[in-house]
């Protein structure tokens, strides 16, 4: 069984993932990325990639899927560059599993 695949950004930073059969949605306006991302979710999608521009606006949702094992998604950066929204993530769930940041550069 394989899983689908999908990836939520610019067209720029998401066309390179269109030569490995992942279904890619481009799109520009940040306020219909939360309406593209339930779709994907209800379509049955279990492994998503997401632009950090366009995921920052709705993490409160993606975040209802952080305890879901069946979806699984996974930040990344645009065209433009990284924010840093995929490290504090990262460093926050880090802390939250050994209680302590390993991974501060202080």
């Amino acid at each position: 069984m394989s899983a689908k695949i999908a990836a939520i950004g610019d067209s720029i930073s998401i066309m390179p993932f269109k030569a490995f059969g992942v279904d890619t949605y481009a799109h520009t306006p940040a306020e219909m990325t939360e309406a593209v991302f339930s779709d994907i979710v209800a379509k049955g999608y279990r492994i998503i990639y997401i632009t950090e521009r366009l995921a920052q606006p709705i993490m409160e949702t993606i975040s209802e899927y952080d305890t879901v094992p069946s979806v699984s998604v996974t930040l990344i950066p645009d065209s433009m560059g990284d924010t840093g929204l995929s490290q504090k993530l990262l460093r926050t769930m880090i802390i939250r599993a050994v209680g302590a940041d390993t991974i501060s550069e202080e």
